[in-house]
């Protein structure tokens, strides 16, 4: 019996062990590792509801996230480029995606906009104030990640225009820069020749905020 006992004890500690790796794994995917927070927001307004723990946000259903993602685009009307990157090795979470060049939470208390200028430099070594970024409108949208866990965001859109030459970008955050015609953009849609990150693909699936990019 005591053995019996011991034996359950043993795998009840090792499913507690998986159980809390697992949970540092999924924390360390946003910035801050576990414990670190982000700020949820009204499914219906999109207003702030305050600061909760990224762990338990992924927790089965997950709880709907402020975040905000930034469409570079250099030149503007017939020449107008999209910039997609593909994130560098340390920064990959899916193979073969592009995303837009600037994604993310912003930290408790701050503002969506700032927190969009911020990554900006942060990711590409260029400086824009808040009231340089024209605001395309949200998405919303929902990725499971097939584990019972699943990101539910409510992301702001902008868009910052650049001039070539400008980008200096941070290796550690992107391996890649791609230049895409906005008539190139429904092969993309489609999964041809890459798939997107699903944010930026509902961005892109918007009729308005598609136009605005050759703006």
């Amino acid at each position: 019996m005591g053995m019996h006992t011991t034996k359950v004890a043993m795998g009840e500690g090792k499913f507690a062990l998986e159980e809390a790796a697992a949970r540092i794994l999924r924390a360390g995917w946003d910035e801050g590792g576990a414990g670190a927070e982000v700020v949820a927001v009204d499914a219906a307004t999109g207003e702030a509801l305050g600061p909760v723990d990224r762990i338990e946000a992924h927790t089965g259903e997950g709880i709907l996230h402020q975040a905000f993602l930034t469409l570079l685009v250099e030149g503007r009307g017939e020449d107008a480029r999209l910039l997609l990157c593909r994130r560098s090795p340390l920064k990959r979470l899916w193979g073969g995606v592009l995303a837009d060049s600037c994604a993310g939470h912003p930290f408790p208390g701050e503002d969506v906009a700032a927190a969009t200028a911020r990554r900006i430099n942060e990711e590409l070594g260029i400086t824009r104030e808040p009231d340089q970024l024209k605001h395309l409108g949200h998405v919303a949208y929902r990725e499971d990640h097939g584990d019972g866990r699943c990101e539910c965001e409510w992301c702001e859109v902008y868009l910052a225009h650049v001039e070539p030459g400008e980008l200096h970008i941070n290796q550690e955050e992107i391996s890649e820069v791609r230049r895409v015609a906005p008539s190139e953009l429904d092969g993309y849609l489609q999964g041809h020749p890459e798939q997107l990150a699903p944010w930026l693909r509902e961005a892109l699936s918007d009729p308005s905020i598609r136009t605005a990019l050759a703006m």
